[in-house]
Formats: structure tokens, sequence, C-alpha cells
């Protein structure tokens, strides 16, 4: 499947470590990069990675890392804010754990493609 979410991405200069931060206040999950490469790459497999979970789940295939099956995931996924939205306030949708100032901030729409991440994972697990 493919999705298309939109990341709120903020520099973290201010607090003197350089990179970007990276929210997708609709998911509630975060991520981070030193480059804005880096972060856009990290945002796209957080966000392949979020719905890989979900659709395992729904699947009934959900395990943790010992091969539990897990019976209590939170499957609720809400749409996708529009951008306009997003932009129109940023700071309603700004998290208290990263930089209050929104005026660094600038929203992405970040797609991504659980079928071509599982194939990815899978190569790689073969090269471990």
């Amino acid at each position: 499947m493919k999705y298309v979410y939109p990341a709120i991405f903020r520099c973290a200069i201010n607090e003197g470590k350089g990179g970007y931060y990276v929210e997708f206040p609709d998911l509630g999950v975060f991520t981070f990069g030193e480059t804005l490469y880096e972060a856009i790459y990290m945002a796209e497999d957080l966000l392949a990675l979020e719905f890989i979970c979900h659709e395992d789940f729904r699947a009934g295939t959900l395990t943790d890392i010992k091969g539990n099956k897990i019976e209590d995931w939170n499957e609720t996924i809400l749409p996708p804010t529009p951008i306009k939205t997003l932009i129109a306030d940023l700071d309603k949708y700004s998290s208290e754990e990263f930089i209050e100032d929104s005026t660094d901030a600038f929203v992405i729409l970040i797609r991504a493609d659980t079928e071509v991440h599982r194939l990815l994972w899978a190569q790689m697990s073969l090269l471990l």
C-alpha cells in the first residue's frame, strides 16, 4: 500500500545541535535527521514502518521481538490533515518536547510504500 502524510520539519539549530526534527502530527510519531536529506529519508522510513505495523496488526501477524503476537495495538489511524491547515496554525501542531517557535518550521508531504519497504527489509535481513 502507498500512504502520503504531511510532516512538520523544524530546524534544530536553535538548540545548538543542528539537523531537523520531523513530526507526523496525525500519527504522533517523530524522527530526526542531521541533514534535510537524512531527515526526509528517516521520515519515509518511519511512515512505512508505522503503516506496516498497522497492516500486520489488521492481518493478525504483528509480533514483538520475541515473536509473541501483539493483541493490544492502537489501530486508530487519523486521516491526513490538509497541508493548508497545518501551515496556517503550526503552533497548534507543535509538540512541547520540540522547539516551541515555529518560525523555522515547514511542511512536506512524505510518501511511503509498504510493499517496497517490506522487500528492502527482506533483502537487508539476508545480508545480516
